[in-house]
């Protein structure tokens, strides 16, 4: 198992070369299904649910050009494939003149894969790569398989992979690493330039003696035999090979693999104060043959940083860190010690490869050469820094010491306290060109409670509005980040809906929901709007009572929320400070409102047509069932959460175990012993007005586990 593998660009879109077109992936946890959005000109054109997609990755997602569809794959074999502009022969259930807006895909073929496989696509051979293990061959190990595109685009659903396959063109078993015990990493499987594949690799030693990390290079078309090389580098992994924090960093651009050198550890004085050394090692996935054979230019290590133990950690925890710190550097390396060596080394919070260059006024072009490559590194003590290294001489270039400033939004204030005495993730997310300024686009904290700001990268340039870069020793000399980024709120416009096409509710019941930041009171409100307007038009949409419907929030950050993650902290929402009941109350109270207006006059769910909705409303859970105990706090909810209930089915199957599990016994501690509990339990039906009926509920965990 290899460290917490981070892509340093996003590997969940991808874009045309017009940039007109953009693919998104979409994918809440432990609800619904993986979807793909297909973006044209800010305009959410058509979105599609992946079939069978249930807590599934997706190791594959290419647009390809001619003609303009896009391929998926799934973690466990489901292949799909979709024109962008649909036509009779296209493999969606219904045409993009349907008016539903989330279509569902299903897969065109299974390769029957196990585990978490690795996937890219080679145009030139027309292949897809997969590095993984077919599930019905047991005990065979890994393997790379090469699966024709257009026999795929055939359809070969249920292919039995105990015979011979027309798409599978190449299967090149992988060898067990017998020198270096190296483990490859699936999700770095990387297609270079000469048509050969190569991987990221490290062993799981716990001696420092031991550690090895290096490439896997594999040559499809060489005999089984020849075709797979382990090519160890001279550079130590990092002690743990499980890591909760990111300690491998992938820029597919530039198809290089960058992690903290764990060679050991320089202290130097600084006003009589121990600076702790930090080098960064990169790995070239791309590296000609002779140069891995020779060592020369495959991997390097560098200094890019001195600390000091308060920049590494809080006091107590400093301590610790840097009593093993001294220890390794006086060559007393023990595995008992790792943890802390692993916690130093993982200050390192992000590595971000600028794989374009500056060619016009706000224009940039992919490069042609990583001579002028800028790497930009972020620590978790909210300090910024850029390299530049010359590939032909190895000459490293820094740039001064930043950290990030704050500013004196109160909204956002609370997401730079690290910069004051603790410390949080600061992940660079990209950098933007307008009108000769330039910004580093950053998050703080982690993907779901994080923010996103710009930072300021003026105080860096010179005159002429270029990097200043520096000797790499002459930097290293400034430890105290004297520099500072004025920091700013990220803002960029969400996708534009056709709201008449986002109120027909998809085939699973989901409604997609796009703002501008879900963890704003600006952003949730707007999505609480949203849903409120469009009740009206999805009444028309609901045949019966029992028709599955959820909603499903995105917002421009690539934040991804369910029902369960949103509606608890849209209620508080606020347009003003002293706003009492908040605005996100009002909005949310009267969504669950409209909604039982509109379904109390609906049919049930008796019929045969509706028996699958029936299933389905019964393992999805009730409509705004997450909504409507967020409500179930506040007294004066409680009339409309009993319309509510009156809505809901009686039968015992159908009945929803997490409002009886949970809902009603808040309801019932929260309102104890007042009027308006009576109230509200003389309008329920039974069973809900039973404190002696259970159900138990289903829980997501159970699912986990892959087929073997």
């Amino acid at each position: 198992m290899c460290p917490t593998f981070q892509h340093t660009e996003s590997n969940s879109t991808r874009s045309a070369s017009e940039a007109s077109v953009l693919l998104r992936a979409r994918k809440l946890d432990y609800v619904g299904l993986q979807q793909i959005q297909v973006i044209v000109n800010q305009q959410l054109q058509q979105q599609y649910e992946l079939a069978e997609s249930e807590n599934c990755s997706l190791p594959l997602l290419e647009l390809l050009e001619t003609p303009q569809r896009f391929i998926a794959l799934l973690q466990n074999g489901l292949f799909f494939a979709a024109d962008l502009l649909p036509t009779a022969t296209t493999a969606a259930t219904e045409t993009v003149s349907s008016p539903r807006l989330i279509q569902l895909l299903q897969p065109l073929a299974n390769l029957k894969l196990t585990g978490m496989p690795g996937a890219c696509f080679d145009p030139a051979r027309n292949l897809i790569w997969v590095y993984g293990r077919i599930r019905d061959q047991r005990g065979r190990g890994q393997h790379l398989l090469g699966y024709d595109l257009d026999a795929l685009l055939k359809g070969d659903r249920e292919a039995d992979h105990s015979q011979p396959q027309p798409a599978l063109k190449y299967s090149i078993a992988i060898p067990y690493d017998e020198v270096d015990e190296l483990s490859p990493e699936e999700a770095s499987l990387t297609l270079r330039s000469d048509g050969k594949l190569a991987l990221y690799a490290r062993n799981d030693k716990g001696r420092f003696a031991d550690r090895r990390q290096g490439l896997l290079l594999i040559d499809p078309d060489a005999d089984q035999d020849s075709a797979c090389r382990y090519l160890p580098c001279p550079f130590k992994p990092v002690p743990d090979d499980i890591s909760i924090k990111p300690a491998l960093f992938y820029s597919a651009s530039t198809k290089q693999v960058f992690t903290p050198a764990a060679d050991g550890v320089e202290i130097t004085e600084h006003n009589g104060e121990s600076l702790y050394s930090f080098a960064l090692t990169a790995i070239d996935l791309e590296a000609a043959e002779s140069e891995i054979e020779s060592e020369k230019h495959t991997s390097w290590s560098q200094t890019v940083r001195r600390m000091t133990g308060g920049q590494i950690a809080e006091q107590d925890d400093a301590e610790n860190i840097t009593e093993v710190l001294n220890n390794i550097a006086e060559g007393n390396i023990r595995s008992s010690e790792s943890d802390e060596w692993q916690d130093y080394l993982t200050t390192l919070s992000s590595v971000f490869v600028d794989s374009r260059v500056l060619v016009d006024s706000g224009i940039c072009a992919d490069r042609t050469d990583t001579s002028d490559q800028l790497i930009w590194l972020a620590w978790h003590d909210g300090c910024i820094r850029a390299l530049k290294r010359n590939p032909t001489n190895g000459q490293v270039q820094l740039s001064s010491l930043a950290r990030l400033q704050s500013f004196s939004d109160k909204a956002v204030q609370p997401y730079f306290m690290n910069l004051s005495g603790g410390f949080t993730p600061v992940q660079i997310k990209g950098l933007s060109t307008t009108d000769n300024l330039r910004q580093l686009h950053l998050r703080l904290g982690d993907d779901e409670m994080g923010q996103d700001f710009y930072a300021d990268l003026s105080a860096l340039m010179d005159p002429q509005g270029q990097l200043q870069l520096f000797d790499a020793e002459q930097a290293l000399n400034d430890t105290e980040a004297g520099i500072t980024l004025p920091c700013s709120p990220y803002s960029a416009e969400p996708v534009q809906i056709d709201p008449t096409r986002q109120a027909v509710p998809s085939v699973t019941g989901r409604i997609q929901i796009e703002t501008t930041d879900l963890d704003t009171n600006p952003g949730r409100l707007d999505a609480l709007q949203q849903v409120l307007t469009l009740m009206p038009e999805i009444g028309q949409q609901l045949s019966h009572r029992q028709q599955p419907l959820y909603f499903a929030f995105a917002d421009v950050m690539g934040c991804e929320q369910s029902e369960a993650q949103f509606f608890p902290y849209a209620v508080l929402a606020k347009n003003t400070d002293d706003e009492q009941p908040t605005e996100g109350f009002r909005l949310l109270l009267e969504i669950v409102r409209r909604y039982t207006d509109i379904v109390k006059v609906l049919p049930g769910a008796a019929s045969d047509e509706t028996a699958s909705d029936e299933t389905a409303i019964a393992a999805q859970g009730a409509p705004l069932r997450d909504g409507v105990i967020t409500l179930s706090e506040h007294a004066e909810a409680l009339p409309v959460v009993a319309q509510y209930f009156n809505t809901l089915p009686v039968e015992e199957a159908l009945v929803d175990a997490f409002h009886i599990s949970r809902t009603l016994p808040v309801i019932r501690e929260l309102h104890a012993d007042t009027a308006a509990l009576t109230d509200f339990l003389a309008q329920l039906p039974w069973p809900y007005n039973d404190s002696s009926f259970s159900k138990p509920e289903h829980d997501p965990y159970d699912d986990w586990g892959y087929e073997d």
